[in-house]
């Protein structure tokens, strides 16, 4: 992974780590979905999300537990083993930005769901946005979930967003310059901007980060869910092999 990569990556754990934590900076990580001044075309209200909707997502993406592994090293092993692109894994972050900010349904964030919200959004990314997809069983696999769980968190996160996965240039650029911008000398007093209005612009710059182990050293680790495998441990690349559109 090269440091380019490792930074972008590092940059977006700890964009989830303030949403969950800093109501501040939660604030200025999300920009409102319906400011009706300039959002995204992307982001543009399509249809309110009624309370048993949001309910049910909710209920769909909290683990049982916290898992044991946080969210950085588990990015770390996300981002090594679905082999996808930096790309791929910045429009993950917008489409769970867009989850949380979709209307008028708040989805809170927390270390019961950040793993498994962030595990659906980059599965639906990749087949979204990559020429080249393995199939959910590397997925699952890949990021501690049943293939059952895969396949359902998939589901619900589509329906919930209205299928609407589009990433346009111009969010795209925010994203990855916010990330890049990162630094680890002033990243716990600075609460991350990416989208938001009227956010002040941060210069890119690549951090060195060094990255985590990968899944083929990591130990098991269990996302919550009771009849879940025992985790991504073990080489998964002998059996999977991906799929070109």
């Amino acid at each position: 992974m090269s440091s380019q990569s490792a930074a972008l990556v590092e940059g977006v754990a700890q964009a989830l780590m303030w949403a969950i934590n800093d109501l501040s900076g939660r604030s200025s990580w999300h920009a409102p979905a319906c400011n009706g001044h300039g959002a995204s075309p992307s982001l543009q209200c399509k249809r309110p999300r009624g309370r048993t909707e949001t309910t049910q997502a909710a209920a769909v993406f909290d683990s049982s537990e916290i898992p044991p592994i946080g969210i950085d090293k588990y990015l770390m092993r996300l981002s090594a083993t679905f082999r996808c692109s930096d790309a791929t894994f910045i429009a993950a972050l917008v489409v769970v930005d867009r989850l949380l900010e979709y209307d008028t349904g708040r989805l809170p964030l927390t270390m019961k769901n950040v793993h498994r919200l962030f595990f659906a959004s980059l599965v639906a990314a990749v087949k979204y946005h990559e020429d080249e997809v393995y199939s959910n069983g590397h997925y699952a696999k890949a990021g501690g979930v049943h293939l059952r769980e895969v396949n359902r968190l998939e589901r619900v996160l589509l329906v919930a967003l209205d299928f609407d996965l589009r990433v346009t240039p111009e969010q795209y650029r925010l994203y990855e310059a916010s990330l890049l911008g990162v630094c680890k000398s002033s990243s716990k007093d600075m609460p991350l901007c990416l989208a938001a209005p009227g956010c002040p612009k941060k210069q890119p710059m690549s951090v060195a980060v060094t990255p985590a182990s990968t899944a083929s050293t990591e130990a098991s680790s269990d996302m919550g869910q009771s009849d879940a495998p025992a985790g991504p441990g073990g080489d998964i690349s002998a059996s999977s092999t991906p799929v070109r559109r």
